[in-house]
């Protein structure tokens, strides 16, 4: 992640199996959503985290069902 007013680079909390999804005014990063039907051997974790201005907090982290 980049800050758009300083440019530092911030690490992201966790790398990702498939994706993450976010919007720009929030606060909210999901990392690997899960939006398909579950494969057999896969990660099907999903993991909410917030930004809190300093840091990733982990919120939760859901496991998808088949």
């Amino acid at each position: 992640m980049v800050d758009a007013r300083s440019g530092q680079i911030i690490d992201l909390p966790q790398t990702f199996t498939r994706d993450a999804d976010y919007r720009r005014d929030s606060r909210l990063l999901v990392a690997d959503p899960v939006d398909e039907p579950v494969q057999p051997f896969t990660n099907p974790w999903a993991r909410f985290y917030e930004w809190t201005g300093q840091q990733w907090i982990l919120l939760d982290s859901l496991r998808a069902l088949p």
